[in-house]
Parts: C-alpha cells; structure tokens; sequence
C-alpha cells in the first residue's frame, strides 16, 4: 500500500512538473527556483516508475515467471528514483533573491 501511495505521489508531482515547468515549494524551499527545462526532466524521472513497472509487470505475466524473483525491483527502482530526483534538485535549485517594492524605492 505504502509503495501504491508513494508511486502516485510521484505521478502527481511529476504530472505537475512536465505541464507547470514548476516544482511546489515544499519539495525546492520557499526561497529556491530551478530553471524550466531542468524541472521538466525532473518531472519525466518522477513520472517514469508506473510505466516502467506495468510493462514489467506485463513481461513477467507474459512469461509466467514466478513473482517472489521480481519481489524486489519495484522498491529499489523507487528508491533509485526518489534518491536521483533528490539529487538533481539539490544540484540545479538557486537561491531566489527577493527585492521587494520597499527596496527599489529606497535605491531611487
């Protein structure tokens, strides 16, 4: 159930991604942006597990191979995932400088 939840989750936040160009703050940081291009990359790598694991389960069916042999693939295929997604936004995220209407009165 607990792999399902976050399977979805990463649908969504990668649905999200690839049609905004944008990923929700709780994941960058309030003060953080990542370029559009980047975060659409992003969003394919959060979208790719379901596909990629209903044609798995489609070859497995397809050659009647025992399930408990590919018991493990889906939750380290997720956590890969997750971990290189977290890495990517780690890596492209920069800090958003914020002038507000006060500042840009002040340097008049």
């Amino acid at each position: 159930m607990a792999q399902a939840f976050i399977e979805f989750s990463l649908l969504a936040i990668g649905m999200y991604a690839l049609i905004t160009g944008r990923l929700p703050n709780w994941i960058i940081g309030s003060n953080n942006a990542i370029e559009k291009n980047i975060v659409r990359r992003i969003g394919i790598l959060f979208v790719m597990p379901l596909p990629f694991l209903l044609c798995l389960g489609m070859v497995i069916s397809l050659f009647q191979a025992d399930i408990k042999q590919f018991f493990f693939v889906e939750p380290i295929f997720m956590f890969a995932i997750i971990v290189l997604g977290g890495i990517l936004i780690n890596r492209y995220r920069k800090p958003v400088e914020i002038n507000t209407i006060l500042d840009d009165d002040n340097q008049e």
